[in-house]
């Protein structure tokens, strides 16, 4: 494979530039997923993951490695940002209605917010990998 070289400079602002070209595939999917134009079966959690990426290994070697280690550590802060329980995006809420009350929430309600969105997001993840069992 022959590839083209860039300087220090233009390869980081190549890296941004393609960093978000991911992060707006990853949008264009969720909106996807929410529109009904692809279904449940779409979707895949860890197991799906890394049989995709040991697969893309063999035929494409490093280069589709570092694809898919790009596609999925955008899609993983994409996905933080999510304001769900559990995840970043969540915190930003509860950071915001304190500052909008003017006191903090209690965090024991906080807390049990978090462990409960935390058991969905790992029930959703096994179950997107069963559901690809059946």
């Amino acid at each position: 494979m022959t590839g083209i070289k860039f300087g220090f400079f233009a390869t980081i602002g190549r890296s941004f530039e393609y960093s978000f070209k991911l992060a707006g595939t990853i949008f264009t999917v969720f909106r996807q997923l929410f529109t009904g134009a692809l279904g449940i079966r779409s979707l895949g959690g860890t197991v799906s993951t890394i049989t995709i990426t040991a697969s893309a290994i063999k035929t494409g070697g490093l280069w589709s490695l570092l694809n898919i280690a790009a596609f999925i550590g955008v899609n993983l802060a994409v996905f933080n940002l999510i304001p769900f329980p559990a995840l970043d995006g969540s915190r930003v809420v509860f950071t915001l209605i304190e500052w909008i009350r003017g006191k903090p929430v209690n965090r024991r309600i906080e807390a049990v917010v978090h462990t409960i969105g935390f058991v969905i997001i790992i029930f959703f993840a096994l179950f997107a990998d069963l559901q690809q069992c059946f």
